[in-house]
């Protein structure tokens, strides 16, 4: 369903400042939560959006992506981008798969629209990002975001938010 590229050398990202004394725990997904919103370390779970915003990309911590996005009237500067991965339609829900295995169901309710007849290529590139704001990113604390870019429209949408 989706290819996971790690942004780091590690499996789980920790950003500079981040789980040291003092410093607040790492942010670290722990499982999915209600109506699949991941669940992170600190126990808040990731809240889904499905907002359009305008993404410069660029260089962030050596790894090309998102580096500052403008989501509700308000600049996000792209401290670290913590996962990158690609994403395919839900193709389990295509109205020629249940064809195949004798479901006369149709699409889940919840499935978008393309998926009840869609291209089962079409992708979208995921990026889990650590972004604060204003010029000094690191004061207002900031947060965690999921962007999203697709490819069958060229589109960027904010997806998820920890903040």
């Amino acid at each position: 369903m989706f290819e996971l590229r790690s942004a780091g050398t590690t499996s789980t990202p920790v950003p500079a400042g981040r789980g040291t004394p003092g410093g607040s725990p790492p942010l670290v997904q722990v499982g999915v939560g209600w109506q699949g919103s991941v669940v992170l370390e600190r126990g808040r779970p990731m809240r889904r959006y499905d907002d359009p915003v305008d993404v410069r990309k660029g260089w962030v911590t050596g790894v090309e992506g998102p580096e500052q996005f403008l989501w509700r009237g308000r600049l996000w500067k792209v401290r670290a981008v913590l996962a990158h991965w690609v994403e395919t339609a839900p193709w389990w829900q295509s109205s020629g798969v249940r064809a195949v295995i004798g479901s006369d169901e149709p699409a889940a309710s919840g499935a978008p629209p393309d998926a009840r007849g869609t291209d089962l290529l079409v992708e979208r590139e995921l990026w889990r990002v650590e972004a604060g704001r204003g010029a000094d990113a690191g004061v207002d604390g900031g947060g965690v975001f999921d962007l999203s870019f697709d490819w069958s429209d060229g589109c960027w949408q904010l997806v998820g938010c920890e903040d």
